[in-house]
């Protein structure tokens, strides 16, 4: 998949419109929209910035290596349409270094788009709650879309092993315990 697709469908997902919704404010046909998605059909910069514009957002680099929030949510939900739970798991761990990576407005500049469903209430909830998280590190403000991001209603316990250790549960972080995500705060540091 090429980078112009990645990030066409993650401005729509995350700007919560259609590709006819797409269509409808840029003029690009549906099926051209769906093919460059698809990386199916190569977008210049000018027809992407294009489509971008179209969603009410805008094309932006950064000066960093990692990927951001959105981006794990893509990769969790190719992830989990394959069956791979554990793919999706490591690409949330890999979201909580991308993070730990970076730090002050880098740091909140990789959280701001708001990342599409992945398919699995239980991956939104552990992305948001890692977001938070690392935000929460260094006392940074939080994107617009972190308040009203999944929450889980009964308490999914990342590593089945430790279901219900009350040691794991006293170190999860706030930020995903709220959530209803209980996951031991060292898998969440790298090796």
């Amino acid at each position: 998949m090429t980078t112009a697709a990645a990030l066409l469908r993650e401005t729509r997902a995350g700007a919560r419109r259609t590709q006819a919704d797409l269509e409808r404010l840029s003029g690009v046909r549906q099926a051209a929209i769906s093919r460059a998605e698809r990386g199916r059909q190569d977008l210049t910069v000018a027809a992407l910035d294009r489509l971008v514009h179209a969603a009410g957002w805008r094309i932006s680099v950064l000066p960093t290596q990692a990927g951001t929030a959105a981006d794990a949510a893509d990769l969790c939900r190719h992830h989990l349409a394959a069956g791979s739970e554990d793919g999706a798991y490591r690409t949330v761990i890999q979201l909580a270094d991308w993070l730990a990576s970076e730090h002050g407005a880098e740091r909140v500049a990789l959280t701001v788009t708001p990342p599409a469903p992945t398919g699995d209430r239980r991956y939104d909830a552990f992305i948001a709650g890692v977001v938070e998280h690392r935000l929460v590190e260094e006392s940074l403000p939080h994107p617009k879309w972190l308040p009203t991001s999944a929450t889980l209603t009964e308490r999914w316990f990342v590593d089945i092993f430790s279901t219900h250790d009350p040691a794991v549960l006293a170190s999860t972080p706030p930020a995903l315990l709220d959530r209803g995500v209980v996951i031991d705060a060292a898998e969440l540091e790298s090796v």
